[in-house]
């Protein structure tokens, strides 16, 4: 793999040196110095920012956007043409990962002359465990702010408790929770934001993914307080995904976290009910209160007030660890991974 620094002239003709996952810093752009000795040593290129036409970037991103669409309906077909069930759904889920990001390899491979799959799909750093354990902590706060408030009561459950019940439920839940985390992990905040990172600086290649993600779920929301949530909710839950994979420099572990959130919050295996949203299907269901500010409304629990403080705190501390590790690391250094 081509792993590691990436050097280009900027706009205003300013040539940087950076790591790809690094912030713009101009101590970092004045060293010039090699891999330290017993790192990986890096292989650079030059490209001209100039050069790189916006229209190109917003061709390539509807390509991006084609291969994650395609990548659904393929998956889905078995479901389209057989009966519905936990064990299928597990499956055609499942398939939906290497399906959509085979299609995003060869599509920046053959599209695009620039190393993106080297960047986005690099795991040296994955950590899933140590991620996994950090994950549960975004939910579990949640669910605490909600329990302090008075907001947190267990529901009647949606479900008998027989075990082909519970079982399937689980199945159908975990399968949809890990690949849609997954997939728009490595979709939004790994192929867009480095993509857009060509040509734009690193708030702008954070803002436009998150937007982008943030529309993909308008179509729960149901009065303008939802589209306020929605927008609140899915700029502030990109920071913090965005943070986990630059703090970490993985976007599996990105996708762990979003993944474990989703199991969550998705449904199937735990369901939340309000005055503006209905007792779903479940293995376990929690009353969170009529207050729609607080527990969503109709744009659920991924929406609501603990939710976003969680997203906010988590994020910030995320960005303070990032910006003191940039600080020590050299360009082009792996520098230290969780």
């Amino acid at each position: 793999m081509i792993i590691g620094k990436i050097s280009w002239s900027s706009k205003i003709g300013r040539e940087r040196t950076e790591a790809p996952f690094f912030p713009d810093n101009s101590t970092h752009e004045k060293q010039k110095s090699g891999v330290a000795p017993g790192t990986l040593k890096m292989k650079s290129m030059k490209i001209e920012t100039n050069d790189v036409k916006t229209a190109k970037i917003w061709l390539h991103f509807a390509g991006f956007f084609g291969c994650f669409v395609i990548g659904g309906i393929v998956a889905a077909i078995p479901r389209m043409v057989m009966k519905d069930t936990a064990g299928l759904v597990f499956l055609s889920e499942s398939a939906r990962i290497p399906l959509t990001i085979t299609a995003f390899y060869f599509y920046a491979k053959y599209f695009i002359k620039y190393p993106l799959n080297e960047i986005v799909l690099d795991n040296r750093h994955t950590r899933i465990f140590t991620w996994f354990i950090i994950a549960l902590l975004f939910p579990a706060s949640t669910l605490f702010l909600f329990y302090i408030t008075g907001n947190l009561t267990l529901a009647t459950p949606g479900i008998d408790f027989r075990l082909d019940s519970v079982t399937g439920l689980f199945i159908w839940g975990f399968g949809m929770s890990l690949a849609t985390g997954v997939v728009e992990e490595v979709f939004v905040r790994g192929y867009l934001y480095n993509l857009f990172k060509i040509k734009y600086r690193s708030w702008m290649a954070f803002l436009i993914p998150a937007l982008f993600f943030t529309a993909l779920h308008l179509g729960a929301v149901g009065s303008f307080l939802n589209v306020v949530q929605l927008f609140v909710a899915g700029l502030l839950v990109s920071f913090l995904f965005t943070m986990v994979y630059l703090y970490s420099k993985s976007i599996w572990n990105a996708g762990i976290v979003h993944a474990v959130w989703n199991i969550f919050f998705l449904g199937k295996i735990i369901s939340f009910e309000s005055s503006s949203s209905k007792l779903k299907e479940a293995i376990i269901s929690f009353n969170v209160g009529n207050n729609d500010l607080i527990n969503g409304g109709k744009t659920g629990i991924d929406c609501s007030l603990p939710a976003i403080l969680v997203y906010l705190s988590a994020g910030i501390i995320l960005w303070i660890l990032y910006k003191r590790m940039a600080g020590r690391s050299l360009p082009g250094q792996p520098g230290p991974a969780c």
